[in-house]
């Protein structure tokens, strides 16, 4: 029922279109023609007992679309020099007791007037070297653009830098004792290595990190 009522608005149009002139060229169909196709359709159907016009179609929204990206990698530190020491320091005013065994003879050290104890704990790491020379009495400290050397007061101390040598790829931690002026908190210490004239390294060869 439905493609016969098509086919007679069709007709109709057709019938309409050839009573136009004759000298008219031919064209192709016109968007006004279009039209009245599609208006004679709707009209067709809409003539239908119980018919309902088509539902108007909707665009549905598109999901967006999230592209999962690598996170940037951080650069990581690079070593400038081949002999790297880790350092932090605190203050004391005084350090337990030193006992030399089988001699009976127990000395308490303790800083003079105006003085403390400054502590600085080491991590030595030698990454080039064949063999790099450590002990205490190689460390010295400048307060106030005077420099002062390790005291024996390390001895003292639960874990006192030994004296070794450190191979290349190795570490050696250990602590040191100085015993400077009291207002060394406020001045500051600058912290050095000393090395002989024979050896390969020197004290430029060093990067030193404050912990």
């Amino acid at each position: 029922m439905r493609n016969r009522l098509l086919a007679t608005a069709l007709a109709a149009l057709f019938a309409a279109a050839c009573s136009s002139s004759a000298s008219a060229p031919p064209t192709l169909v016109a968007p006004d023609v279009e039209a009245t196709i599609a208006a004679a359709v709707s009209a067709t159907v809409a003539a239908r007992p119980g018919a309902t016009s088509a539902p108007t179609p909707t665009l549905r929204p598109t999901a967006a679309r999230t592209v999962a990206r690598s996170p940037t990698a951080t650069p990581t530190a690079t070593r400038s020099k081949p002999i790297l020491i880790r350092y932090s320091s605190k203050t004391v005013d005084g350090l337990g007791a030193y006992f030399v065994e089988g001699r009976g003879f127990r000395y308490t050290f303790t800083p003079k007037t105006g003085y403390v104890y400054l502590l600085v704990d080491l991590e030595i790491e030698n990454s080039e070297y064949d063999s790099l020379s450590v002990s205490g009495s190689r460390f010295s400290v400048v307060v106030d653009s005077v420099k002062y050397d390790d005291s024996f007061a390390s001895y003292t101390l639960s874990a006192p830098l030994p004296s070794v040598k450190v191979l290349k790829g190795g570490i050696v931690r250990g602590s040191v004792a100085f015993e400077v002026p009291s207002n060394v908190s406020q001045a500051g210490y600058l912290i050095t290595y000393e090395s002989y004239s024979w050896e390969s390294y020197s004290a430029n060869d060093i990067e030193w990190q404050r912990r």
